[in-house]
């Protein structure tokens, strides 16, 4: 069950992921066992290699997003732009470059207050 604010006026509708094209699964499907597993299948799902029930949980989550932040008019949109995003590299450049800036922090870390900050 999702309720949604929108417009000064809250509505209730239900999501399946029959809705969106993508087949149930048991909750114990998309537990991760520890977090070298979920590292690992986050990194498999932005390079397309995920298995099928864990791409459909990111992009149904991720397209929610979308929505919500309003960069789509619903959450079917919401979807499809995820998918292409994940489709394109998109994503997957994404996490690149969240990568290489924290590689870079870390090597020319702050070694606190210089001569010129205070």
């Amino acid at each position: 069950m999702v309720m949604e604010q929108k417009n000064g006026e809250v509505t209730s509708f239900e999501l399946t992921p029959e809705d969106f094209g993508m087949r149930r699964v048991p909750l114990d499907a998309l537990r991760m066992e520890n977090k070298e597993a979920s590292i690992r299948n986050a990194r498999a799902v932005l390079e397309g290699q995920a298995e099928q029930h864990l791409m459909d949980l990111v992009v149904l989550n991720a397209g929610a997003g979308i929505y919500v932040g309003g960069k789509a008019a619903d959450i079917a949109e919401g979807v499809e732009k995820a998918r292409e995003s994940l489709r394109s590299g998109a994503a997957l450049g994404v996490l690149n470059k969240v990568i290489a800036y924290t590689e870079a922090k870390q090597v020319h870390r702050d070694t606190g207050p210089g001569p010129e900050q205070p």
